[in-house]
């Protein structure tokens, strides 16, 4: 899960400053930037903006800039044959699960 932390807060720093902008704010107005196991990137206003003053917004809020989509194996066990009902699961008990997905 680092690597995958790692990577997420990599490519998310983009979507996230995107987001700052939409709320009047720049990367020196916020610390703390942080990527848990489920993948969400939240950070923390050190300044926050006129706009986000007016809607009660206050320094040390914290916000969820970005959330990856992660489905649970039940989910998946549910959704995916909706769809592709001829298909196979490579489950190794690891943090990942493939599935190969047939077209009938």
């Amino acid at each position: 899960m680092k690597k995958v932390r790692e990577t997420y807060a990599r490519q998310a720093m983009p979507l996230g400053v995107s987001k700052l902008n939409l709320l009047d704010l720049k990367l020196d107005d916020i610390k703390d930037i942080k990527v848990n196991d489920k993948v969400e990137d939240w950070f923390t206003i050190k300044h926050p903006s006129e706009l986000l003053i007016k809607k009660g917004v206050k320094s040390g809020d914290k916000f969820l800039a970005f959330r990856s989509l992660r489905y649970t194996m039940d989910e998946l066990k549910k959704e995916i044959p909706r769809v592709f009902p001829n298909y196979s699961i490579f489950d190794t008990e690891g943090p990942f699960v493939g599935f190969l997905l047939k077209k009938t």
